[in-house]
This record gives structure tokens, sequence and C-alpha cells, in this order.
């Protein structure tokens, strides 16, 4: 996901910003986030989120 903000969006995965992302369904959204010593991806699915 790093390199995909990187290379596809030309954007710093390392600038401590959070990136968001939906799946082809869009029942998943994904978080990449950097902070400082390792990146936290968090995945939380919309089908049972209310």
């Amino acid at each position: 996901m790093a390199a995909l903000v990187q290379e596809q969006f030309d954007l710093d995965p390392f600038s401590g910003k959070f990136f968001l992302f939906c799946g082809g369904k869009q029942d998943r959204v994904k978080a990449l986030y950097w902070d400082g010593q390792g990146f936290w991806r968090s995945i939380k699915d919309l089908k049972t989120a209310r």
C-alpha cells in the first residue's frame, strides 16, 4: 500500500498523514499511517458496521 501511495499518487507515505483506500466492492476501508517507527494498517468492514 505504501508503494501504491508513492508510485500511483506521487505522495510521500512517510509524511505522517493517513491514507484511506476502499475496495473494489466498496465494502471495506483500509487505512495506512506511518508513526515514525513503522506502518499502521487498519481495515474496517463496512458490511457489519452501522
